[in-house]
């Protein structure tokens, strides 16, 4: 063993891994929020047996050397400016929750260098070597990273006239390799054994249920289920509930006894996830029998055609059980009390509509206060939002909400559990839908509307990065109720909000998880106004488990312009990770394009995929709220055409179209110039880039401002974020640079203005010379295509904004097209 600097111990045989930048950068609120150094730790480098034994960061920076109040310069305290650690999944998703690394010192030009470092014993026990200010002295966390991993350092500055200067960062990290023997036992090994299952009659819509035994000991580990069958076409079928959960890695498994078909058969011992195994103890009666819809006993996993038909029955199951228990996993100190301050929020609510009050207020030993006063003018009937039934909440005298971390279950992002709360029985009123879902956290239980009140209240007061905020989807998939007018009821009713478009429900799911790739289109299915009724879908999107995940949304794309006679999921690439307008996922200035993920990825450049991000639809042309562009005029989409490719090359997308330009030339936007390039390109570029931070797409906080996109107030902060040197009276009343010789450009945004033969636009993150600018017939905006190796094929790049083809004025007048069939790959 041999010593490194911190003074803790290095085995020889583990293998070393590094990353260094000695980029300077200058970050405030206003920028996109992007690492300043990332580290992937490649598969063949990081082998599923090996384990993080020691991670060391550094980091050398310093803020803008003044403040406003000088009493704490000079210290950590109040300093604004500071660094996250975040550990990214291969797909983009986040595998470890963004947490504070290192601050600044406060008003200090002097660079500071900081070390800090996390070292994971040799038993994984939790020992932590933290030299300043980590972002946790529990080093367990280290366990959990896996090989495809991106750890980052993202440099973060928060309020105007607050700017972080990095000079430099590193990370280091010793991978010990780790001989391991598999000695797992799954439920599909088992039935190798005795078989527990026997085939489903799908006319009858016949399911399964699980009986859980009773016993006298609560704490016995000792499981025994047995199977029963069910037709949910007979209404008079035995009452069941049924289990919302997330199942767990599948490296945690623990024994039950089970008995499938036949009384008389004696039971198989077989393994079941570690999560479900907790959850079935604590659901288990002492005296009577308890009897549950489960789908990882309920379902034969490893029949894929079972499955599928299944997944197609979701709802009707989940809508015919008496009662759904949310399982969210075992609970702990910090839970506990965050759900006894979730309790609380319900507590001022139901007050509140009870009675109009001036002011009540729930204090839990001095660290969290709702100040719960309520409008006078609030009439009956009248919806009470999160705003006036919780006015605030407060921490110290400041604005915060940081209990937050049952929200940080996984269950929350899990992308099954949607349809498994969101599907109800006809006719159900909002006090039956209010008592027939709860939520389970260890012996803690709570309504389920209570905990969706208290996550609204989360987004819509507070869009910190430290809050962890329910994805977008849950706010899509229900709304509060008080249809009833009746404020002395003290209940708190959610209800199924009517169903979207499936494109609008499928980005707004990004942020959902799921194991299998093709779960993020099967399971929101039933959520879409074209593709509720599954089981009538045509082949090409009825969930079909012996197809690939490539060929699931590949299919899934093709049809989408089918069914709509549109090209707008095409604009949907840019909210996937990798594809967006202005790529947050690497550092400016570094790392190759993004643009050709065709050229290495099975998935085609123009399909849809499964990793992204909602909020960056504000952030695309051709969907959304900016309906009005008709560039491809009248033009209509050829159905024959995209059949064309389907037998033999389904992977290749032919559609009509007309080329407009080559892209000779690509340059900052400049943003500050005077006078405008183009009012028009001005506000796109604006609400796309947000350079005043006031959306939320790509900077520090996660939902959007009630500022204006063009507020003029804010354009002056990110402008010297980056220009330092030069007069701060050269900017006029709009933003204007009136200094000819003084850059005019956010170098933060990178090069998204592109010049062709004849024109201008803007263009997303990737795009490059030799690109050709082309209009698709059917679609709203113009398109960036790059030609591929072989001829007649182009790789999609994305959409882009092209001044004077906006609406349809390429196919106006005597202008000459050349009609042409680009094969998209």
């Amino acid at each position: 063993m041999t010593k490194v600097e911190g003074g803790s111990l290095i085995d020889p045989k583990w293998k070393y891994l590094s990353a260094s930048s000695h980029r300077r950068s200058n970050v405030s609120q206003y920028c996109p929020r992007q690492p300043y150094i990332p580290l992937t730790l490649l598969v063949s480098d990081f082998p599923a047996s090996a384990l993080v034994r020691r991670l060391q960061l550094t980091t050398v920076s310093h803020d803008q050397g003044t403040s406003d109040n000088p009493d704490n310069d000079g210290t950590y305290e109040g300093s604004h400016t500071y660094f996250d650690v975040e550990v990214k999944e291969p797909t983009g998703h986040v595998r470890i929750r963004c947490q504070r690394l290192q601050k600044n010192i406060r008003a200090s030009l002097e660079p500071r260098k900081h070390i800090l470092c996390w070292v994971l014993d040799q038993e994984s026990s939790d020992t932590a070597q933290n030299y300043n200010f980590g972002p946790s002295e529990n080093s367990n966390w280290l366990s959990v990273i896996r090989g495809g991993d991106t750890i980052q350092i993202i440099p973060m500055a928060e309020y105007p006239g607050w700017i972080n200067f990095v000079l430099e960062a590193h990370i280091e990290i010793w991978v010990e390799i780790i001989d391991t023997i598999d000695l797992r036992r799954s439920l599909t090994q088992a039935l190798g054994v005795q078989p527990l299952y026997r085939q489903l009659d799908v006319s009858q819509k016949e399911t399964r249920l699980l009986i859980i035994e009773p016993s006298a000991d609560r704490e016995s580990d000792v499981l025994q289920i047995s199977l029963t069958y069910i037709y949910l076409t007979n209404n008079d079928h035995v009452q069941y509930e049924a289990l919302s959960y997330c199942w767990g890695g599948g490296h945690e498994q623990r024994p039950i006894l089970l008995k499938g078909l036949g009384a008389s058969q004696p039971a198989t011992q077989t393994f079941i996830s570690r999560n479900l195994f907790v959850a079935l103890k604590a659901l288990r009666y002492e005296d009577r029998v308890r009897i549950f819809w489960i789908d990882q006993l309920c379902i034969n996993q490893s029949d894929p055609e079972e499955r599928a038909e299944q997944v197609a029955l979701m709802g009707d199951i989940y809508a015919s059980a008496k009662h759904v228990r949310i399982w969210l996993g075992e609970s702990g100190e910090t839970v506990s009390n965050d759900l006894s301050i979730i309790q609380s929020i319900s507590d001022v609510y139901s007050q509140a509509k009870v009675s109009v009050y001036s002011q009540a207020k729930v204090s839990r030993e001095g660290v969290l206060v709702h100040d719960g006063s309520i409008d006078d003018t609030i009439q009956a009937g009248a919806s009470i939002t999160p705003y006036t039934s919780h006015w605030a909440i407060r921490t110290d005298g400041g604005y915060a909400m940081n209990n937050d971390s049952v929200f940080q279950r996984q269950w929350f992002e899990r992308v099954w559990v949607l349809q498994e709360v969101w599907n109800t029985p006809k006719n159900c009123s909002a006090l039956e839908l209010s008592k027939r879902v709860t939520v389970m956290c260890g012996s803690t239980e709570l309504p389920w509307p209570v905990i969706l009140r208290a996550g609204q209240c989360l987004r819509s007061r507070n869009g910190s990065n430290y809050n962890a905020l329910i994805p977008a989807i849950w706010t899509i998939l229900f709304k509060h109720s008080n249809s009833s007018g009746d404020l002395t009821q003290d209940y708190i009713a959610f209800v199924p909000q009517p169903r979207s478009d499936i494109l609008t429900v499928l980005i707004n799911s990004l942020e959902m998880r799921a194991t299998d790739a093709r779960d993020k289109i099967f399971a929101v299915l039933a959520f879409g106004e074209e593709t509720h009724r599954v089981a009538e879908l045509p082949d090409l999107i009825k969930p079909d488990y012996g197809k690939s995940a490539e060929r699931v949304y590949i299919d899934f794309t093709r049809w989408w312009i089918q069914h709509h006679r549109s090209l707008g999921i095409l604009s949907g690439v840019h909210t996937l990770t990798g594809r967006t307008w202005l790529d947050g996922s690497k550092c400016r200035d570094f790392g190759a394009s993004n643009a050709g993920r065709s050229t290495t990825s099975t998935i085609p450049s123009w399909s849809f995929w499964s990793d992204g991000r909602s909020e960056w639809r504000r952030a695309t042309l051709g969907i959304g709220d900016r309906g009005t562009y008709r560039a491809s005029g009248d033009m209509k989409i050829g159905i024959d055409l995209l059949g064309l490719t389907m037998p033999s090359r389904p992977h290749v997308l032919a559609l009509k179209g007309i080329q407009i330009g080559v892209i000779r030339s690509t340059d900052y936007y400049p943003f500050y110039r005077r006078p405008l390039i183009s009012e028009a390109m001005h506000q796109v570029y604006a609400e796309i880039f947000d350079p005043a931070s006031t959306i939320g797409t790509w900077g520090h906080g996660k939902t959007q401002t009630h500022l204006p996109v063009m507020d003029h107030g804010q354009f002056p902060y990110h402008y010297f974020t980056h220009w330092r040197d030069v007069s701060r009276d050269s900017l006029d009343s709009s933003s204007g640079q009136t200094d000819p010789d003084a850059p005019d450009y956010l170098p933060c945004h990178g090069k998204c203005m592109f010049f062709t033969e004849t024109g201008v636009g803007l263009c997303p993150d990737g795009s490059q010379t030799g690109d050709f600018v082309v209009i698709l017939f059917a679609s709203k905006v113009p398109h960036l295509l790059r030609p591929s190796n072989t001829p007649g094929e182009y790789h999609f790049v994305g959409e882009c904004y092209m001044e004077g083809i906006m609406h349809g004025e390429a196919f106006e007048g005597n202008n000459i097209l050349n009609e042409e069939t680009f094969f998209l790959v």
